[in-house]
């Protein structure tokens, strides 16, 4: 199969196969029709306009991750480094270590 059949069809009138082109057929100097040209350039561009797309999401979804991670380890560190405030529970007011705990505990029971 050539690495252009749509092209090399548009030449030929039919489907051409790469024994053809290897066999020296003239499709290798061969013009198309400008309006095809065209619409295969279209084509090209609106491929290139996703994988952009895609890739500016790929950028901001590892910038999000990066960010939850940041986030989780200042959650950890909280439930970690702070000591239970009991005065709060008394009052009901919060409780940082608590709070963040909660936060863990939440995130590990999420599948």
């Amino acid at each position: 199969m050539s690495d252009t059949p749509r092209t090399d069809e548009q030449i030929n009138g039919k489907p051409c196969t790469r024994f053809a082109i290897l066999d020296g057929d003239s499709l290798r100097d061969a013009l198309v029709a400008s309006e095809f040209a065209r619409q295969l350039e279209r084509e090209l561009n609106a491929a290139n306009s996703i994988i952009r797309q895609q890739q500016l999401l790929d950028e901001e979804n590892l910038g999000l991750r990066q960010r939850i991670k940041r986030l989780e380890e200042f959650v950890r560190s909280c439930a970690d480094n702070f000591d239970c405030d009991h005065d709060s529970h008394k009052w009901s007011t919060q409780c940082r270590a608590c709070d963040a705990q909660r936060l863990i505990d939440a995130k590990e029971a999420k599948p």
